[in-house]
């Protein structure tokens, strides 16, 4: 079974509505002008691109841009959007899924995950916030209390809100762009 799309709040607020959504390894883009608007078809999803080597499942994807996209899920790499092609990312050691992800800008995009630690045979796994510095993603340390976070919205580099609930109360975090 696939998983269901995601459109991260910041591709909604690209120019021209062009968004990127994943489903298993098909890209699918939405625009008011895709190729196929200027041969007569109208405006909608099109096909934009499969991925030669399938990445375990991708569930996750924000733009910041027609041509900036990050796409991750349940693997070790992040897939990037250049506009043109999608290129596969290197994660941090340890990284295993990541569950949100929103990008402002190509240098700065926050996503929110799981790491694991410990014996291959006995891991032991927290959650984790990483940032993209437009260069390479990095680990950042949640704060005390915040063992695992499932979403987040950024509205710029000094601005992100990422909640998660649990049976007995909620957890709520804010991004200061510091720490």
């Amino acid at each position: 079974m696939r998983p269901a799309c995601t459109l991260a709040s910041a591709a909604v607020r690209v120019a021209l509505a062009l968004c990127m959504a994943l489903s298993g390894l098909v890209a699918l883009a939405v625009s008011s002008s895709p190729p196929a608007a200027a041969a007569g078809m109208p405006a909608g999803w099109y096909l934009q691109q499969t991925y030669p080597m399938p990445p375990s499942s991708l569930s996750v994807v924000s733009c910041a841009s027609p041509s900036f996209c990050e796409a991750m899920g349940q693997d070790t790499n992040a897939l990037m959007w250049n506009g043109v092609s999608w290129q596969t990312q290197a994660l941090p050691q340890g990284i295993y899924a990541v569950a949100s992800v929103s990008c402002t800008s190509t240098t700065f995009c926050e996503a929110l995950g799981n790491i694991a630690a410990g014996s291959i045979a006995m891991p032991t796994y927290s959650g984790a916030s990483l940032t993209w510095n437009g260069t390479t993603w990095q680990v950042q340390t949640l704060p005390a209390g915040a063992s695992s976070v499932a979403t987040i919205s950024c509205i710029s580099r000094y601005f992100c809100e990422a909640v998660d609930s649990f049976s007995s109360h909620v957890v709520a975090m804010a991004w200061n762009g510091v720490s």
